[in-house]
C-alpha cells in the first residue's frame, strides 16, 4: 500500500509545522484577478499568495500584535481583515 504525502506547512507566528488543513490561511490574489483584498480561505484552494497561522487565539493575538500579515504580503492591512480573522478563529473555538 503506497502511503500519501501529506503536505505540511508552517504557522508564520509559531513556527509550528503541520497539515495545511488544520490552518487558516490568508490569500491575497494574485495581480491578474480583479479581487484586490485579502480574504480567509477556510478550503486552502484559492490561488495567490497564502499565509497560514494557527486556529487559536495566542497566534491571532501575535499575528495582530507583530503585524505578521503586513511582514508576509509586504502590504498595509485593513482593520476589516482583522475582524475577518478574529470572527474564523471563533468559530473553531
Amino acid at each position: 500500500m503506497i502511503l500519501k504525502k501529506i503536505p505540511l506547512r508552517k504557522c508564520i507566528v509559531c513556527g509550528t509545522k503541520k497539515p495545511k488543513s488544520e490552518f487558516l490561511v490568508v490569500v491575497r490574489p494574485p495581480k491578474n484577478i480583479n479581487e484586490k483584498m485579502l480574504v480567509i480561505d477556510g478550503s486552502t484552494k484559492k490561488e495567490g499568495r497564502g499565509a497560514y497561522f494557527c486556529k487559536n487565539k495566542e497566534c491571532y493575538s501575535q499575528l495582530r500584535k507583530l503585524r505578521k500579515l503586513e511582514k508576509s504580503f509586504r502590504q498595509k492591512i485593513d482593520e476589516q481583515i482583522y475582524n475577518d480573522i478574529n470572527k474564523a478563529v471563533k468559530d473553531f473555538e
